[in-house]
């Protein structure tokens, strides 16, 4: 396992608990970790938009990079590359399946919470979905997001 993708919740208390949770796999030697706010933007807006009413979104995310990143640094991770990120898309779950490709991870850490939007997202979309949605451990849509990721996924929650 080369290279970790790391979605962040939007809450830095989380975030802090991920890295506690998580520092056994995130501190192997030479690994590249990617964190990510990802924020989405209206089709209303261009993406690279920088609007005022989007400005408190951008500024939260760069809190949440700050304050990930001081925690990666606390525990100490020998010999591995860290870059955060705010990721700019139209739609959350396409969204992160193209930054997981960008960065050809081999592991994508997830918050459970993120993910049931994506289901959320991918039954609503028509009345008669056509696409069977299975549920693993009470969450719908698991096939969609197996299906279109070609890393491995580590679903997350937060149990605080």
């Amino acid at each position: 396992m080369e290279n970790i993708l790391i979605v962040l919740e939007n809450k830095t208390e989380k975030n802090s608990r991920l890295v506690t949770e998580f520092s056994p796999i995130i501190k192997s030697k030479g690994v590249n970790i990617t964190y990510s706010s990802i924020v989405q933007i209206p089709f209303k807006y261009p993406i690279d938009s920088e609007e005022k009413e989007l400005q408190e979104k951008f500024d939260k995310s760069e809190h949440l990079l700050k304050s990930f990143e001081s925690n990666l640094n606390q525990i100490k991770i020998p010999y591995s590359r860290m870059n955060g990120l705010i990721y700019k898309v139209r739609d959350y779950f396409y969204g992160t399946i193209e930054l997981s490709q960008e960065v050809n991870s081999d592991l994508i850490i997830l918050p459970k919470s993120v993910f049931e939007n994506f289901s959320e997202i991918l039954n609503s979309d028509s009345p008669d979905n056509s696409i069977e949605s299975i549920s693993f451990r009470g969450v719908k849509g698991i096939n969609n997001l197996i299906s279109n990721f070609k890393s491995s996924i580590l679903l997350w929650q937060d149990d605080s």
